[in-house]
């Protein structure tokens, strides 16, 4: 089992299904019968239920998937085992919790149903218990039981009247007519339907979104001091331009913080924030490091910005950044130093990431404080050459950093230290980015230098450079299984 969980007790040996927590307080359970179409003999049901059972009482999981392995979900009872025991008068003695240890489970837990293929029969009657149920455009669902002569008893008549009426239910029970995917959305029992992506990566969001509320472990992301910088103790939307303290130009006059975009950023998290701000008081203790003419394109501002806890002294986060002040240059100041070029390995790079683009994302990152108009209205990014809206910089960072420390640091915030990358092109809404990644042997405590660099897909231009981050990585994740469970 793939899992840096800590169990209460050891889960269940299985031999018809596979067990893996993918995700922190998250139980991944795939039907493996593909041979049999994910049929289920009586012992495998049992299997089922012991898995479900022990996953009600483990503390550390919140929520659970249940999928199948290939291209079937769950074609129902293993039909060769109930002939075989019809013959012999045996009854088809079932679990308490119903077919598939769900059918007619009372757990306070939730399941996520990841329909990867045909539910039929038994395999249908477990999903319609599910709470959540996301389905492959190819799934199909049906109660078939009535062209072998005999009714459904796993629960779900009932469940389904309920949810879609009798004479839907109706329908289902007396003809045993494969519904689709979208008609079961259109009915009210299936959520989502998936088109071009895995269901199992599909449930595993909405698994991580139910797994997150409320958790004892919840925390502040490490690199939100990029965002205080801009919000401070702001409760409302404020005018971006006369809120930046430009610089003024020496012998000049100040910069025009309508042509500003990112430069660079590296953050250094010394101490985990706090939750909450009160009983707390925090500064920025900001300074400019340099102001340096680079000629026609512009000017480029360093500058430090230090988190710190007022009452004890104690610093929390330091954040070295430039900004580039477009076609603001010529006024006869020193270049500035060259800048470093972060060295990636002489190979191909050992992991790949994909950051799939959400077009609000830009508008939502301005919650955080920076509100340049650049992200919100598209005249301003045409006038300064950009065609239009195009997303934070800072956000685009953000979002390596969350899938990174996902990826390698066990989603947790405190195993991400030191995290920094060159702003080298920009990025629209509807962008996705491709995260490259090579990475170098961890050091005695754990800690490994990860070098990566962010490309926009589709077009290939490198948006992130030199990039580089001090991750923890978890001892015992398996990369290669969450590989193949995100191919399912």
């Amino acid at each position: 089992m793939a899992s840096s969980q800590s169990h209460v007790t050891s889960p269940p040996d299985t031999k018809s299904c596979l067990i893996s927590s993918p995700l922190p307080g998250v139980l991944l359970v795939l039907i493996n019968r593909s041979k049999t179409s994910n049929s289920l003999t009586v012992d495998a049901s049992y299997e089922l239920a012991s898995v479900f059972a022990w996953f009600d009482q483990e503390p550390c999981y919140r929520v659970a998937i249940i999928s199948g392995v290939g291209k079937v979900f769950c074609a129902g009872a293993d039909l060769k085992e109930w002939m075989a025991n019809n013959q012999k008068g045996v009854r088809m003695d079932l679990p308490e919790s119903g077919f598939g240890g769900v059918s007619f489970r009372g757990g306070k837990k939730p399941i996520i149903a990841a329909v990867n293929g045909p539910a039929h029969g038994g395999g249908c009657e477990m999903i319609v218990n599910c709470d959540i149920v996301i389905a492959s455009s190819t799934a199909t669902f049906s109660l078939p039981e009535v062209k072998r002569g005999v009714t459904p008893f796993g629960g779900a008549l009932p469940r389904i009247m309920r949810t879609i009426g009798r004479q839907r239910a109706a329908e289902m029970a007396l003809t045993g007519r494969a519904v689709t995917a979208d008609e079961m959305k259109e009915w009210g029992i299936c959520n989502f339907v998936v088109v071009g992506q895995s269901v199992v990566d599909k449930a595993l969001e909405y698994a991580r979104m139910i797994a997150g509320e409320k958790h004892d472990q919840f925390e502040a992301f490490p690199t939100y001091p990029l965002a205080l910088v801009f919000k401070q103790t702001n409760q409302d939307v404020i005018d971006f331009y006369s809120a930046q303290d430009s610089p003024k130009i020496p012998g000049g006059s100040r910069l025009d913080t309508k042509r500003l975009v990112d430069g660079h950023r590296a953050i250094e998290m010394l101490k985990r924030l706090p939750v909450v701000s009160d009983g707390h008081d925090f500064e920025f203790q900001s300074r400019v490091q340099g102001i340096y003419d680079k000629g026609s394109s512009g000017t480029v501002v360093e500058s430090e910005d230090v988190l710190v806890h007022v009452p004890t002294g104690e610093v929390y986060a330091r954040i070295v950044g430039s900004m580039f002040y477009i076609g603001q240059g010529n006024w006869g100041g020193p270049r500035g130093p060259k800048e470093p070029v972060v060295p990636r390995a002489a190979r191909e790079p050992d992991n790949v990431v994909l950051l799939k683009s959400s077009k609000t994302a830009a508008r939502l990152y301005r919650l955080n404080g920076d509100y340049n108009p650049l992200h919100a209205i598209p005249e301003v990014g045409q006038a300064m050459g950009f065609g239009g809206i195009i997303t934070h910089g800072v956000f685009t960072y953000n979002r390596v950093a969350h899938g990174l420390v996902q990826s390698y640091g066990n989603s947790n915030p405190g195993n991400l230290r030191k995290f920094q990358a060159k702003f080298t092109d920009t990025v629209k809404p509807e962008d996705d980015v491709r995260i490259e990644v090579w990475r170098a042997r961890p050091d005695q405590d754990g800690w490994e230098e990860i070098i990566w660099v962010a490309t926009v897909v589709g077009t290939g231009k490198m948006c992130l450079s030199d990039g580089k981050a001090e991750i923890r990585t978890a001892e015992q994740a398996d990369l290669a299984q969450l590989s193949a469970v995100s191919k399912l």
